[in-house]
């Protein structure tokens, strides 16, 4: 499986440079409003919008729509979406223990396997899916996210 850099899905196993921290209560609320803002926004065309594939595909459908947003648009729209896909993600795999860190400046979805992790940068995804089109779906780092965190393989540590 391809590894992409936070400018994709994934970010690579480099503990030297790939330090992350929790993020405060506020953070994770404000997340967590966004995508509630996203489900609503799609349940009023698809009532069962929610957690799943399904829904995925509907959004990304939606990105590629709204690829000729200007900047505050585009800006709103990556965050909204992006925090609906990090938390579908987070949702669709419990076991795998994903949580939302802060990688510099950059927000991300530490999954857990064992005492390591494995971080993904759903906003970013959107954000290339903008850019490049439907070459970039998000729908491949959904579906991809279970195989990423087992794969064989150095690992991050867990602060």
């Amino acid at each position: 499986m391809r590894i992409f850099t936070r400018k994709g899905r994934f970010a690579p196993p480099a503990p030297h440079d790939r330090a992350y921290a929790p993020l405060r209560m506020e953070e994770i609320q404000a997340i967590g409003a966004q995508a509630q803002a996203t489900r609503e926004q799609f349940r009023v065309q698809a009532p069962a919008f929610s957690y799943n594939a399904h829904s995925i595909k509907l959004l990304s459908d939606a990105i590629n729509a709204r690829r000729e947003l200007g900047d505050a648009e585009r800006q709103q729209l990556v965050r909204h979406y992006g925090a609906f896909l990090g938390s579908a993600m987070i949702a669709a795999h419990p076991d795998l223990r994903g949580r939302w860190v802060r990688v510099g400046e950059d927000l991300g979805i530490a999954f857990q396997r064992g005492s390591e992790c494995r971080l993904a940068f759903p906003m970013h995804q959107v954000q290339r899916q903008l850019d490049e089109g439907a070459g970039a779906c998000i729908v491949g780092l959904f579906l991809g996210t279970r195989e990423f965190v087992l794969a064989p393989g150095s690992l991050l540590d867990a602060p």
